[in-house]
């Protein structure tokens, strides 16, 4: 990675406060997400690991954020297509149960 990249990171980095999935981001945490995404009209969320609980949790924070703070409209999941199937019937036509609609994808 370049300085240019590093320094880019080490401008933006974070820690969340909180793992509860229920838990909004605080005013801290808005405003840096905010300043890591700027006016971006393409987000990409990683993470460092799969299947770790409190990254699932964290990642769930930011995405309600940007759901409904930001007005996200297209969400792209890492899983198998067919898993999506239960999720986006809930999502789109309000079919089905929302829990039920997680498991279905392995969250």
């Amino acid at each position: 990675m370049s300085d240019l990249h590093t320094d880019w990171v080490r401008d933006r980095a974070t820690s969340l406060t909180s793992g509860d999935p229920d838990s909004p981001l605080t005013a801290d945490e808005r405003a840096a997400v905010d300043h890591i995404i700027g006016d971006a009209e393409l987000v990409a969320l990683g993470e460092a690991t799969h299947g770790s609980g409190a990254i699932i949790q964290a990642t769930e924070r930011v995405l309600r954020f940007l759901i409904r703070e930001r007005r996200a409209d297209v969400v792209i999941l890492e899983t198998c297509f067919s898993a999506t199937q239960t999720l986006d019937r809930y999502l789109v036509q309000g079919e089905g149960e929302a829990e039920e609609a997680v498991v279905a994808v392995g969250g």
